[in-house]
């Protein structure tokens, strides 16, 4: 397979996935401190280049997912260079996803996605053991870490990739959803929170994570299994503004900001649960000032998840 137009080099794919250029040692390395064997296919992509963010970046799916009902994204393939941290054995690795995230021990962390672990892609050798060829899998930690095969080979995988405009049928009911809400209106307090974010166009960047889920969703706003981009950006804008003692303020100052109105009374009955789980995982930390903050990972998954919209 050529590879000729295949990555897309902008700036952030660069920084975040691409390391130095392939050599057997870092083949050698990977698979002797994983036990498995790289597929071929595999070996030939990061021959062009060792990771970075693909062109084409949907795989098409026959089952819906707590994602999308007709794809798999993803933002990102894992290239192997050990001193880059987002790599198969890299820092944030394979290892990790296993470990800190609680990932299936089924083989190697090969993609990210855009919702920022919440979803991988993985090489599955279950079945192949662990020298032969793996399936391509994504793994759904949002429905107890589900295990979905979307090609019987890394080569299919590539082949199966197709770009955003193949969805564009997708993307229109999206823009008619983004219509639907130009209509409604912000409350001022929580015009003012946005005015005062960090983010840029953070007005335009909530109406269409709203959007998205709407449209994934049948109409409604996805909390359970799909609504942490989209808490993870409120509880931001809050931050960026306000110094946040406890989980009751946060819930306080969006109750008061008229979230509701855009995202419907199921985003208060779950948000709670979200809070508790970002501070198991560390990702809401508790700043010298007293008040409570995203820790630098979590803003680091939150600006990746931004990017796809």
């Amino acid at each position: 397979m050529e590879f000729t137009n295949f990555w897309n080099n902008y700036s952030f794919a660069v920084d975040y996935y691409v390391g130095a250029p392939l050599t057997q040692a870092m083949v050698d390395q990977v698979e002797s401190e994983t036990g498995y064997k790289l597929p071929a296919s595999y070996i030939n992509l990061l021959q062009s280049q060792n990771g970075g963010a693909p062109f084409k970046c949907n795989i098409r799916t026959k089952e819906p997912n707590s994602w999308s009902h007709n794809r798999v994204s993803i933002v990102g393939i894992l290239g192997i260079d050990p001193e880059q941290s987002n790599s198969v054995i890299g820092q944030t690795g394979t290892a990790f996803m296993v470990e800190e995230w609680g990932y299936p021990e089924i083989g190697l962390y090969i993609c990210d996605t855009p919702t920022a672990g919440h979803h991988i892609v993985m090489l599955d050798y279950r079945e192949c053991g662990k020298q032969g060829e793996p399936k391509v899998v994504f793994v759904d930690q949002e429905i107890d870490y589900k295990v979905t095969v979307i090609a019987n080979d890394f080569a299919s995988f590539l082949a199966a990739l197709e770009p955003d405009e193949a969805f564009e049928e997708g993307d229109k009911v999206i823009d008619e959803a983004l219509a639907k809400l130009e209509t409604l209106s912000y409350a001022v307090p929580w015009k003012n929170l946005l005015s005062a974010a960090q983010f840029e166009f953070a007005g335009v960047l909530f109406k269409k994570i709203i959007a998205s889920s709407i449209v994934a969703n049948d109409g409604k706003v996805i909390v359970e299994g799909g609504s942490f981009v989209l808490f993870d950006f409120c509880a931001q804008v809050v931050f960026d503004s306000h110094k946040v003692k406890s989980s009751e303020e946060l819930i306080s100052l969006l109750r008061a900001a008229a979230i509701e109105d855009w995202t419907g009374p199921e985003f208060f009955e779950a948000i709670l649960n979200w809070w508790n789980q970002m501070i198991t995982e560390k990702k809401i930390i508790k700043g010298f000032w007293g008040g409570y903050r995203f820790s630098e990972l979590a803003i680091s998954e939150l600006k990746k998840q931004l990017h796809y919209y």
